[in-house]
């Protein structure tokens, strides 16, 4: 019975020993390459200030444009865009 049992065992470690070398190798390399860009801050002129109000970007691109959309004081939505600078 332990002859079976260390068989068993020993047939998974060839498993084991490459699923830890894959997400070894995963993870060095997800982490070896340096982070491209900057962040930047901005405030859309008249975006609201109070809870569920303010600039809101949806998206960018590698040009440096940003769109997006504000809400006002008066909870109006408005749309917006920032070019690269």
């Amino acid at each position: 019975m332990t002859t079976l049992y260390l068989r068993r065992a020993i047939g998974r470690a060839p498993w084991a020993l490459a699923v830890c070398l894959a997400t070894l190798g995963l993870s060095l390399s997800t982490t070896a390459h340096a982070p491209k860009g900057t962040f930047i801050t901005f405030d859309v002129p008249g975006a609201g200030t109070d809870p569920g109000q303010g600039t809101l970007p949806g998206s960018n691109n590698p040009a440096g444009r940003i769109t997006g959309f504000y809400i006002d004081a008066n909870d109006a939505q408005h749309g917006f865009l920032v070019e690269g600078e």
